[in-house]
């Protein structure tokens, strides 16, 4: 079979990362944002895997544009003695010390705006 037509198209970094952060807002369709967007679905959970992975750079850094791999945090689990077993069950609590600085977290939060907040105490 000759060749078939299909011109494969090559987005930047910077609209592969909207089009992802797009499909993660909260109630969004990958299919509609992606629809949206003009490009197919798969493609786009292609590329919120590459996100997910720290491959598609971080928004608003000297970084944007590159896809090399997050760096990897040092991360230590501390008990805490405040809180019961019950409580630290249905709460969730998180803790990242980064530095002299911390950062403890609480119930459900939305991952891209945890990564925003790291990627903020790293800088």
């Amino acid at each position: 079979m000759a060749g078939t037509g299909r011109k494969y198209q090559h987005h930047p970094v910077a609209r592969k990362r909207e089009i992802v952060e797009a499909s993660l807002r909260a109630g969004a369709s990958v299919a509609l944002v992606a629809r949206e967007h003009g490009v197919n679905a798969n493609q786009v959970w292609a590329w919120r895997k590459l996100y997910e992975e720290g491959r598609l750079g971080v928004a608003g850094s000297s970084q944007a544009g590159s896809n090399t791999l997050s760096e990897l945090l040092a991360v230590d689990v501390v008990a805490s003695g405040q809180a019961s077993r019950a409580v630290a069950v249905s709460s969730g609590t998180l803790e990242i010390e980064i530095g002299s600085t911390r950062l403890r977290v609480t119930g459900t939060v939305d991952p891209v705006l945890l990564k925003a907040a790291i990627a903020a105490l790293r800088a």
